[in-house]
């Protein structure tokens, strides 16, 4: 068999191991594959070593990157020490083929290398805070380069180039400083000495100079010319602004129309009132893609955005169909909506980028010094009241402690060059901080408050790795903007200090709908979202409503009663409305009191496409809908609404009774999965053609003259070794397979393109090798799943009722 280095498909090559000399704690040695080649090494900054189809990513136990082949979940690597497995960024399920040893350790998520140790820790190792490796170069001592002592390379002592002293030379740096030299800056940002000449940067000082301001903000100072910028300064200048608003909310405070008469002075809509009003705005970090090509495609990170529906998204790996401009702008309408705003960094495999509700009124990127494959985006975001919200989408390495820490110093730099001290700023995304005590927090601290609380799941964990033990992801904002932090809400569920948003945990999952229960723990979906509400003052008060429950996902039986409930402000009366088909709407209530509930008969009519309105019923323009489709199953045959292939029996009933999503254990085990249909009807069924789908596509059709007895049971197994000897009622899935996920799945049957019967399952029901999940009580359509075990002792029963009697 040829092998590659990584991907076994090539000739085998010699890893060179450079040992750091002297090291009293050497990089442990990459051992050889079974057959006696060898794995590549390669750099996060340069994957160019890598075979086509593989990718660079890093390996904690030998505490470096590697060449390797994206994988299934339980797909075989094709040889002895080599497994199918996490990406190696945190223990996630999935992803590649690498070492068996990798494997065991993101198992236990307790390696040597970023466990608090000695690898990348605060101790001595080659990435720590110590004086080894890595982090000699941006300490707090005296060393050069970049260090806050005395010597001449680039520190903030008193010498060139770059300092904060009186040289007559210009800075080179982005920053200058702050001496009363007469040479302009060069940086950016100008200094806040009196010299005469005018200063080069976007931002101006607060010197008295006579020369007018060449940038966009205009300083406080009393100069006669008039400001060049949209917004005005407040001082006592006799000559008209140029800006639209003067010192505030909106009037001035200086000696245009004021004086304490008319309409300024302190009163009327003058003198620096604020509005009474505030405006709620969800800010949300997320490196939510998932699959094999670090990209949104696969769509589980669209349902968790979907159905959390931030304002503001600080969002890491933008990559989405194949990246055009039409691509990314459909991907920002079916995820968020056309009104939405966005920025993606260029040219960038991994790129970060902004959405948002509110329009992004600047935008670009900071460079990050650190890795070649994205950097840092950033958004000036026009919120409602009188400040603008800054926003820097971030996605720091993982080869260590200390390079964070230098990639959360560059920043800082930056945003204290660039943002204005009165605005808004929050910093979100991917740290992949291995824990709280990092030197990047403190560093950020500067900027930002770090300090708790945290945001947690349902279960109160506030880690955010896919193995949930590390505290990768984060939302962090200024004291400006943190004392209006409040908690967030979603439907009936509150989270004082902000959500983690893990589906696999999350309940009720209908109030996040369309997420799905598996979708955390999708395929190499390395991290969860993390969410903060924020209740700022300014913007207009208005009147709401939101939908809460049918959602999207649903599946209600025509016929039965279910209560349609919404969550409203400023509204007395509501009209509820629902569609079969996304276009047609029918009346329920034309005017009902806006109590946020109301019990609703549901038709009889088999659909997939449904949804629910709730509007004002005196302002029909204020309204909400479902945000995604949910199902109404009917009786089958002809009349039902279900078609029977032609049988025209008319009052067959045929439903989803048991499913086995986590087959039992061991090699090939994938072919005991089974999904069980029952007909409790009175007459057959002809389900030729009808198709069992998991979330992600059909799984099975069953064949031509496929009819299911009244009173009769079917069982699709994932395969032929899968069927136990002498059951006669099953087959074995057309597709070779039923491929149902065990973190959760969906499981739909469909006739025709209508849906049949659907149930989603979560990590409840799919948690336990071997046992499935089952109708209580038994056969009965409209009962709920339950563990088989709380039925019977025994683990499952495929095509038998749960006692063992035949159906």
């Amino acid at each position: 068999m040829k092998k590659t280095i990584s991907s076994l498909l090539g000739a085998g090559l010699a890893l060179v191991v450079v040992m750091q000399a002297c090291n009293p704690d050497p990089i442990p040695e990459v051992p050889p594959l079974p057959d006696g080649g060898a794995w590549v090494e390669c750099s996060e900054l340069d994957a160019g070593a890598c075979a086509p189809g593989e990718q660079c990513r890093y390996v904690d136990v030998y505490e470096r990157y590697l060449c390797l082949r994206p994988c299934d979940a339980l797909a075989q690597c094709g040889d002895e020490g080599v497994e199918c497995c996490g990406g190696g960024e945190d223990g996630g399920a999935g992803g590649y083929c690498q070492p068996k040893d990798q494997c065991d350790w993101l198992r236990t998520d307790a390696g040597p290398g970023r466990d608090g140790g000695t690898g990348n820790d605060g101790g001595t190792g080659s990435s720590d805070a110590g004086s080894d490796g890595v982090d000699g170069g941006v300490d707090a001592g005296t060393q050069p380069p970049v260090d806050a002592g005395t010597e001449p390379q680039t520190d903030a002592g008193t010498q060139p180039p770059v300092d904060a002293g009186t040289q007559p030379t210009p800075d080179a740096g982005p920053v200058v400083d702050a001496g009363p030299e007469p040479t302009p800056d060069a940086g950016p940002v100008v200094d806040a000495g009196p010299e005469p000449t005018p200063d080069a940067g976007p931002v101006v000082d607060a010197g008295p100079e006579p020369t007018p301001d060449a940038g966009p903000v205009v300083d406080a100072g009393p100069e006669p010319t008039p400001d060049a910028g949209p917004v005005v300064d407040a001082g006592p200048e006799p000559t008209p602004d140029a800006g639209p608003v003067d010192a505030g909310f909106p009037g001035d405070a200086g000696t245009g129309t004021d004086g304490g008469t008319g309409t300024d002075g302190g009163t009327g809509t003058d003198g620096g009132t604020p509005p009474p009003s505030s405006t709620l705005i969800r800010l949300m970090a997320a490196n939510i893609s998932s699959g094999n090509l670090q990209s949104y495609d696969p769509g589980h990170g669209i349902r968790i955005m979907q159905g959390t529906k931030p304002d503001v998204v600080m969002i890491q790996e933008f990559n989405y169909g194949s990246n055009s401009s039409a691509d990314i702008r459909g991907f920002v309408d079916t995820t968020f909506g056309p009104n939405f705003y966005y920025y993606r960094e260029t040219g960038a495999q991994i790129p970060n980028g902004v959405i948002s509700r509110y329009p992004i009124i600047a935008a670009g990127e900071w460079t990050d010094t650190q890795v070649s494959n994205r950097d840092f985006a950033w958004a000036r975001i026009d919120v409602p009241g009188p400040r603008d919200l800054w926003v820097v989408s971030v996605h720091l390495l993982t080869s260590g402690a200390g390079v964070r820490n230098t990639e959360a110093g560059n920043l800082v730099n930056f945003i204290n060059a660039n943002v204005p001290q009165g605005d808004y700023l929050a910093i979100g995304g991917d740290f992949n901080t291995d824990n709280r005590s990092e030197s990047c927090f403190s560093t950020f601290s500067s900027v930002v408050t770090t300090s708790s609380p945290y945001p947690a799941d349902r279960n109160g964990n506030n880690n955010t790795n896919a193995g949930r033990s590390k505290p990768y992801d984060h939302v962090l904002v200024d004291a400006d903007l943190r004392q209006y932090q409040v908690a967030t809400v979603i439907g009936s569920s509150t989270f004082p200090a902000g959500l983690v948003v893990d589906t696999r945990v999350y309940s009720p999952i209908s109030e996040i709908s369309p997420a799905q229960s598996g979708d955390s723990g999708s395929t190499n979906m390395q991290h969860m979202a993390i969410i903060k509400d924020f209740l700022i003052p300014g913007g207009t008060t208005t009147a709401s409503i939101t939908v809460n429950s049918p959602n999207g996902g649903e599946s209600w039986v025509g016929g039965s009663s279910h209560a349609i409930t919404w969550t409203s402000s400023g509204v007395v009366n509501a009209k509820l409305e629902y569609t079969l088909d996304g276009s047609a709407w029918t009346t329920i209530t034309s005017s009902t009191a806006s109590s946020g509930s109301y019990t609703w008969t549901v038709p009889n009519v088999a659909t997939s496409a449904a949804k629910v309105r709730v509007s004002d019923a005196s302002n029909s323009a204020l309204n909400d809908t479902s945000n995604a489709s949910f199902t109404i199953t009917v009786s089958g045959g002809a009349d039902g609404g279900v078609a029977d292939g032609g049988t025209g029996t008319g009052d067959g009933l045929v439903f989803l009774n048991e499913v086995l999503i986590n087959e039992p254990g061991g090699a090939g085990a994938e072919a005991y999965e089974f999904v069980e249909l029952v007909n409790s009807g009175g007459a057959a069924v002809d389900i030729s053609g009808w198709t069992i789908s998991d979330a992600v596509s059909v799984r099975h059709v069953f064949a031509s003259g496929t009819v299911l007895g009244a009173g009769r049971a079917i069982v699709v197994f994932g395969g032929p070794a899968g069927i136990p000897g002498g059951l006669t009622n099953a087959v074995a899935a057309s597709t070779g397979g039923l491929n149902l996920s065990n973190s959760g799945d969906t499981v739909t049957v469909k006739s025709g393109g209508v849906t049949v019967d659907s149930a989603t399952f979560g990590t409840t029901l799919t948690g336990t090798d071997g046992v499935s999940a089952n109708r209580s009580p038994d056969g009965v359509n409209t009962a709920t799943f339950v563990l088989h075990t709380s039925l019977s002792s025994s683990q499952s029963s495929p095509g038998v009722r749960v006692n063992g009697s035949p159906f």
